[in-house]
């Protein structure tokens, strides 16, 4: 296995994400990874969306289905589905010109159940 960077543990034992990994996971700042350790190895991946882990609509905190990304502006935007409630969401999340780190949601209409739940039978 070829070594991709290296890096050294610094003050409280942090250290810099090296470019080439940053750019392989489309990782920024602020932005989480997650560390999992499998068969005496460790693995460092592309973590949880802050934000996007909840759904805006029933609050349910676990996995999201993703349907699309774009680029918007200086945005990374992400549609989300929730399983729980099937509430759709975009996840916004970017770094203006300025320098400004931002993310929010965008609620989307709610996915209708059934014909009665788009305002009575018809």
């Amino acid at each position: 296995m070829p070594i991709l960077a290296r890096t050294k543990i610094g003050r409280g034992y942090r250290t810099t994400v090296p470019r080439e990994v940053r750019k392989l996971l489309g990782i920024g700042e602020s932005d989480e990874v997650e560390w999992i350790f499998e068969d005496g190895k460790v693995i460092i991946r592309k973590g949880a969306m802050g934000m996007a882990t909840r759904c805006p609509y029933c609050g349910f905190e676990g996995e999201l289905r993703l349907i699309k990304t774009w680029r918007y502006r200086f945005y990374d935007v992400k549609m989300f589905s929730c399983p729980n409630c099937r509430g759709v969401f975009n996840y916004y999340s970017g770094v203006s010109p300025t320098g400004k780190r931002s993310e929010f949601v965008v609620r989307l209409k709610p996915r209708a159940r059934t014909p009665a739940s788009r305002g009575g039978a018809r």
